[in-house]
């Protein structure tokens, strides 16, 4: 693509308060919740930001949206009897940013594959949507 068109890509990405961009964005986020977590797509839905990251249409590249939800962690109830102050179910918050989350969970599904970026795409009201960048070593 020349040059000037990602600049107009990146212009309409960057405005995130026009009708049409909201209207696009509603509609993506609502087919890509009834798909699995992670997902192997064709081409990057940001392609100037998946570029600009390192990403090149060529052979042994991937391009992988992963869903995440939103909230502090879930854990599962102890067993066994404790103190309640012991029990920490609640109040649990992982160490890692929700990006580096996406991509060890990318990374397990794909390992073969190194990353070389990742950046958000979506954000809805339970889940947020990452795309995480690969290179296949095998190829």
């Amino acid at each position: 693509m020349a040059k000037m068109a990602y600049k107009y890509i990146k212009n309409f990405n960057s405005k995130k308060n026009s009708k049409a961009y909201k209207k696009l964005m509603q509609q993506r986020v609502r087919r890509w919740r009834k798909e699995p977590a992670i997902v192997k797509i064709e081409t990057p839905t940001k392609i100037a930001r998946a570029r600009s990251l390192g990403w090149k249409r060529k052979k042994g590249f991937i391009v992988v949206r992963a869903r995440l939800r939103k909230g502090g962690m879930r854990k599962q109830r102890p067993r066994q009897g404790r103190k309640t102050k012991g029990l920490a179910v609640r109040d649990i918050t992982p160490n890692v940013s929700m990006q580096k989350i996406a991509e060890q969970r990318v990374k397990r599904k794909y390992q073969n594959c190194e990353i070389i970026n990742s950046y958000e795409v979506a954000d809805g009201g339970s889940h947020k949507w990452f795309e995480v960048l690969l290179k296949c070593q095998d190829s």
